[in-house]
C-alpha cells in the first residue's frame, strides 16, 4: 500500500500544480487531487495488487512530465483522468465482491444490518468509494480549467449538437439564456407543499408526502442533504420556460400519473451511454418527485432503503440510479431497469482509448508480476498485432458477458428489461426516446408526451454536452473520445472483432441482447440459473 500511495500522492499533485503555475489556485488543486487517492490506496490496494493501480501512476508520470508552468497538454489531461475511470472500474469489481462475499456469508438474521452498512462492514468500504468517485469527477474538471480546455464531452453521450424536430413541435420558447450550469437559482416553497425554482416558477405540490432526506441512501445522492435532482442549468431553464412546461409539469405531478415508491435501475455494459440514459431518466423523476426523489451512481437495493415498502417512512420515496452491475438483490427488487447498448465497436475502441487494455493474464500464477514485466507486456502487446488481435475479441467478450449477466439476472428473478435503447438511435431520434423511457419508468402518457416538457429533457442533453463539468454531482458526466482518436488508435478494430463468431453476430445484431451468444447459453444452462437463484438467497 505504501509504495502504491506515495508516487500517487506525489505524482498527481506535483502534475497538477505545474498545470496551474503554482500559487494559492495549485495548492488547493494538489490537496484535492491527494487526498482521496491517498485514501484510495491505503484502503484498498494490497488486494487491488500492482496491475490494478499501473494506469493511475503511469498518468500520473505522464503528466508530470510536462513542462512546468506550461499546462497540462489535452492528451495528458485526458491520460490521467481515463488512468483514473480504469482504477475506479477496476475497485468498484473488487469491493462490490467482497462486500457480496460478507453478506452471503451473514446469517439471515443479520443481512439486513450488515448491507444497511452496519459498523466495521465492507458496505462503509462501498459507501467510501462512492465519496471517492464524487472527488475524482471534480478532479477531472479541474483538469480541463487547469489546461484552458473547453472541448470536454461525455464518453457515453453522442447526442447531436442541436435536436431534430419531431412531431408534434414544441410549443414555441423564449430565447435561450446565455448562463451556463454554473448558474444558480433559488427556491422557495410555499404553504400549500409547492416548491419554487425561481421568481417565475412554483412547481406543483408533490402528493408523494415523502422526505428524501428520510432515505437512508450514499449523502452524495441528490436529493440528500437538501440538494435538489435537478441541476442549476435545469432550474433555469425551468424558470425561462415556466409557462410552456406548467401544464405538463401540472400532470406529472397530478395523482397517479408518476410511479412514487418506485426506483429505477439505469444499467449497460461499459461505453454505452448508461450517463445520458440516467441524466433523462433523472430530469423525469424530479420533474414528477423531486423533493422525495433521491439519485446518484451505485445503485442500492430498494428495499433496503424502504421504498414501497408498505408503512415505512420512505414507502412512496422513489430512486434513479446508475450502474454497471447487479448489486445485492437488486435484480430482484429494482422495479424498473433500464437499459442502454451500442455499436461494439465504439465500446471495445473506448476501452483502448482508456487504456484499459493489454494487461498481463496472470491466471494461475504462484507469484504476480512486477511492474517491469507488467509494463513490458502491455508495450509488446500494443505493439503486436498477433497479440493486440486476441486482446481484441476478449474484450469484446467481456462486455457481452456484462450485458448477458445483466439480463440473466433479471430473468432469473421473474423480472424483465422495460427497455433497452441503442445509443446510435437516440441520435435519430431524440425526442422519441425520451417519452419511451418516460413511459418504460411508469410515466403517464399525457405527462410523457407533452411535447413541452420533453423539449426540455432533449434541451438538457445538448446543454450536457457542450458542459459536461458542471455539476457532475448530479449528471454523473465524464469525458468522450473523438473520431480523430478512434481513427488514429482503432483502424484495426472492427476487422478483429469481425473474426469471432460471437462478435461478430452480436455487432450484426446491433448489440441486441437476442444476438449475444452468451445470453443465450446462459438460458440453456440449467446449472447457471440454480447458481444464480443460490446465489441471490
Amino acid at each position: 500500500a505504501i509504495k502504491i500511495a506515495i508516487p500517487i500522492a506525489i505524482d498527481f499533485p506535483v502534475a497538477a500544480m505545474a498545470g496551474s503555475s503554482g500559487g494559492p489556485r495549485g495548492w488547493a488543486l494538489a490537496g484535492s487531487i491527494a487526498a482521496p487517492l491517498v485514501v484510495v490506496a491505503f484502503l484498498v490496494a494490497p488486494s487491488l495488487g500492482p496491475s490494478g493501480l499501473l494506469p493511475a501512476i503511469d498518468a500520473a508520470a505522464a503528466l508530470r512530465a510536462g513542462t512546468p508552468g506550461g499546462g497540462a497538454a489535452p492528451d495528458q489531461a485526458m491520460l490521467i483522468s481515463q488512468g483514473l475511470a480504469q482504477v475506479l472500474d477496476a475497485l468498484d469489481a473488487k469491493l462490490q465482491k467482497r462486500l457480496d462475499a460478507r453478506l452471503a456469508a451473514q446469517p439471515a438474521g443479520q443481512t439486513q444490518a450488515v448491507g444497511r452498512g452496519g459498523a466495521g462492514s465492507d458496505e462503509a468500504i462501498a459507501l467510501k468509494l462512492d465519496t471517492l468517485m464524487q472527488r475524482v469527477d471534480s478532479i477531472a474538471s479541474l483538469l480541463a480549467k487547469v489546461d484552458g480546455s473547453e472541448k470536454r464531452h461525455s464518453d457515453e453521450d453522442l447526442r447531436p449538437e442541436s435536436p431534430p424536430p419531431s412531431p408534434p413541435p414544441p410549443p414555441p420558447l423564449s430565447p435561450p439564456s446565455h448562463k451556463s450550469r454554473s448558474h444558480k437559482s433559488k427556491g422557495k416553497s410555499s404553504d400549500d407543499g409547492a416548491t419554487g425554482i425561481g421568481d417565475a416558477l412554483v412547481l406543483p405540490p408533490n402528493p408523494s408526502g415523502c422526505d428524501s432526506d428520510s432515505v437512508p441512501a450514499p449523502k452524495e445522492y441528490c436529493g440528500k442533504q437538501g440538494k435538489s435532482c435537478f441541476d442549476s442549468w435545469e432550474k433555469d431553464y425551468m424558470e425561462r420556460h415556466a409557462a410552456q412546461i406548467k401544464k405538463g409539469l401540472a400532470a406529472i405531478r397530478a395523482p397517479g400519473c408518476f410511479p412514487h415508491g418506485a426506483s429505477v435501475s439505469t444499467m449497460g455494459y461499459f461505453r454505452t451511454g448508461s450517463t445520458l440514459m440516467y441524466n433523462i431518466a433523472r430530469v423525469w423523476g424530479a420533474l414528477g418527485a423531486d423533493g422525495s426523489l433521491v439519485g446518484g451512481y451505485t445503485c442500492k437495493n430498494p428495499v433496503e432503503l424502504g421504498m414501497g415498502i408498505s408503512g415505512s417512512d420512505q414507502e412512496r420515496c422513489s430512486m434513479i440510479c446508475k450502474d454497471h452491475v447487479f448489486h445485492t438483490d437488486l435484480a430482484k427488487n429494482s422495479h424498473v431497469v433500464l437499459m442502454t447498448r451500442r455499436d461494439p465497436f465504439y465500446s471495445v475502441c473506448s476501452r483502448k482509448l482508456m487504456d484499459v487494455w493489454c494487461n498481463l493474464d496472470q491466471t494461475g500464477r504462484k507469484e504476480k508480476a512486477e511492474w517491469p514485466e507488467l509494463n513490458a507486456y502491455k508495450k509488446k502487446c500494443k505493439e503486436s498485432p498477433e497479440l493486440e488481435r486476441p486482446e481484441t475479441m476478449k474484450q469484446c467478450k467481456a462486455l457481452m458477458k456484462m450485458q448477458a449477466d445483466i439480463y440473466f439476472e433479471r430473468e432469473v428473478m421473474g423480472k424483465t428489461i422495460a427497455f433497452d435503447m441503442l445509443t446510435e438511435d437516440y441520435e435519430n431520434d431524440p425526442h422519441g426516446n425520451v417519452q419511451n423511457i418516460a413511459k418504460a419508468m411508469g410515466i403517464c402518457d399525457e405527462a410523457a408526451s407533452d411535447s413541452a416538457l420533453v423539449a426540455f429533457i432533449v434541451a438538457m442533453g445538448v446543454e450536457l454536452k457542450k458542459h459536461p463539468d458542471h455539476d457532475m454531482g448530479i449528471t454523473q458526466m465524464h469525458d468522450v473520445h473523438t473520431e480523430e482518436q478512434r481513427q488514429a488508435k482503432c483502424s484495426n478494430l472492427n476487422a478483429w472483432m469481425s473474426e469471432d463468431e460471437d462478435c461478430k453476430a452480436w455487432m450484426d445484431g446491433h448489440a441486441l441482447a437476442e444476438s449475444n451468444s452468451e445470453l443465450q447459453r446462459l438460458r440453456k444452462d440449467p446449472i447457471a440459473r440454480k447458481e444464480m437463484i443460490k446465489k441471490k438467497r
